[in-house]
């Protein structure tokens, strides 16, 4: 049976914030280096990070070109 691997990074869109959900600990490790992030901006126990839609496709694009997987969940907010 095949195996259907993970993504690094699952992304969600909620009006003008999207939500980074670190999957691994490459993705958690990739966000230290490369993203200028406050402690406030981090939720469910440090693993989902908060960020305006205007830079997250920025960040999404360029975890990409460095070889993480992305996912994106599609959901919505009442």
């Amino acid at each position: 049976m095949k195996r259907i691997k993970r993504p690094d990074v699952i992304a969600s869109s909620h009006g003008s914030i999207a939500l980074l959900s670190l999957e691994s600990e490459r993705a958690k490790k990739w966000i230290a280096e490369n993203a200028d992030t406050e402690p406030w901006q981090f939720g469910a126990g440090g693993t989902t990070l908060s960020v305006d839609n205007r830079y997250a496709l920025a960040l999404l694009d360029a975890a990409l070109e460095d070889g993480l997987d992305v996912g994106y969940r599609s959901e919505s907010i009442s």
